[in-house]
C-alpha cells in the first residue's frame, strides 16, 4: 500500500518540475508579451496560473515532506490541496471561456451558454468535493512515513465528471470553429489549432483522472490529481503565449504597412463589408462623378485588421 503512497508522491513532483521547467524557458516569452499589457482579467488570470498556483502545489509538497502527528494538520492539508485544486480549475476554466469566446467573435448566445455551463459545473464539482472531503479520514504518517493518508468516499471520482464535460463541451466548440473557419484568416487558425492541442491535452488528462478514481486500488487513486492541475496550467498558459506572438507579429506588421487601400466601384450604389475587428477609417461616396466614368460611384475603403488581444 506504502508503495502506491509513494508511486502518487513522486508522480506529483515529477509533474511539477515540469511545470517549474516550463515556467523557466518561457520565462523571457512571458516578459516580453505579457508583462506590458494593462492590467485586465486575462493579464490577472495568466499571472495566477504561473505564480499563485504552482507555488501553492510547491508549497504542499514541501509541506508533505515533514512527519506529522497531528490529526488537525492533516486535515489542514487536505483544506488547501482541495482549495488549490478549485483555484486551478476555475481560472483555468475561464481562460478557456475567453479563448473560446475569441473564436466566437464575442456572441453573446456563446457568451451566455458558457456562463450558465461553468457556473452548473463549478456547482456540481464543489457539491460533491465538499461532500467527499467531510466523509474523508485523514492518518497522519508520524514516525513512519511522511506526510498524511488519505481515504475518500467512493463517490469521489463524481467530481470529475463535471470537469470533463466542461472541458470536452470547449473542445468540441474549438473543433467545430476550427472546421468552419480553416482557410481562414491566419489569427483564427492559430487560435483554433493551438486551442485544439492543448484541450485536447487537458481533456486526456481529466479522462485518465475521472478513470483511476473510479476503479483503481488504494491510493493510486490520486494518481493523476496533481497531473491534471499542471497540464491545465501549462496548456492555458501556453495558448495565451501563442496568441500573443502572433498578435505582436501582426503588429510589427502594420506598423510597416499600416493601411491597405481597396477600391470599390459599384453601379449607383456603394457598401462596405466588414469582417471581425476590421476598422473602416474613410469612406468618400457622391459627390461629382469621376472623368470618364459617368455613371460609377468610386468608394475608397481603408481598414486594418486589429489584433486579437488576450
Amino acid at each position: 500500500m506504502l508503495r502506491d503512497y509513494w508511486a502518487v508522491k513522486y508522480t506529483g513532483v515529477a509533474f511539477l518540475t515540469i511545470l517549474f521547467y516550463d515556467h523557466i524557458i518561457t520565462l523571457d516569452e512571458e516578459r516580453d508579451k505579457i508583462w506590458g499589457l494593462p492590467w485586465r482579467l486575462p493579464k490577472i488570470l495568466f499571472l495566477i496560473i504561473r505564480y499563485v498556483i504552482p507555488t501553492a502545489i510547491l508549497f504542499r509538497t514541501l509541506f508533505d515532506k515533514r512527519h506529522f502527528t497531528s490529526l488537525n494538520t492533516c486535515f489542514f492539508m487536505m483544506d488547501w490541496t482541495a482549495g488549490v485544486a478549485l483555484l486551478a480549475v476555475i481560472t483555468v476554466w475561464l481562460m478557456s471561456i475567453l479563448r473560446v469566446l475569441a473564436l466566437y467573435n464575442r456572441d453573446k448566445k456563446v457568451l451566455v451558454f458558457l456562463v450558465v455551463l461553468f457556473i452548473a459545473s463549478v456547482t456540481a464539482t464543489v457539491g460533491v468535493a465538499i461532500a467527499a472531503l467531510n466523509g474523508a479520514t485523514a492518518f497522519p504518517g508520524g514516525q513512519k512515513h511522511s506526510g498524511c493518508l488519505f481515504n475518500f468516499p467512493l463517490f469521489f471520482y463524481a467530481q470529475w465528471i463535471p470537469l470533463t464535460c466542461f472541458e470536452s463541451t470547449i473542445l468540441v466548440m474549438t473543433v467545430y470553429k476550427a472546421l468552419t473557419y480553416r482557410r481562414s484568416i491566419p489569427v483564427v487558425r492559430v487560435l483554433a489549432r493551438d486551442s485544439i492541442i492543448y484541450f485536447s491535452a487537458i481533456v486526456s488528462v481529466l479522462m485518465a483522472n475521472l478513470l483511476f478514481t473510479r476503479f483503481a486500488k488504494g491510493f493510486l487513486k490520486e494518481l493523476w490529481f496533481e497531473p491534471s492541475i499542471v497540464v491545465g496550467c501549462i496548456a492555458v498558459a501556453r495558448m495565451t503565449l501563442n496568441i500573443r506572438e502572433f498578435s505582436q507579429g501582426k503588429e510589427r506588421q502594420e506598423t510597416e504597412n499600416p493601411l491597405s487601400t481597396v477600391d470599390i466601384r459599384t453601379k449607383g450604389t456603394s457598401f462596405v463589408t466588414t469582417y471581425g475587428q476590421t476598422e473602416t477609417l474613410r469612406s468618400d461616396l457622391g459627390g461629382e462623378n469621376p472623368p470618364h466614368e459617368s455613371s460609377d460611384h468610386i468608394t475608397e475603403v481603408r481598414f486594418k485588421l486589429s489584433d486579437v488581444r488576450s
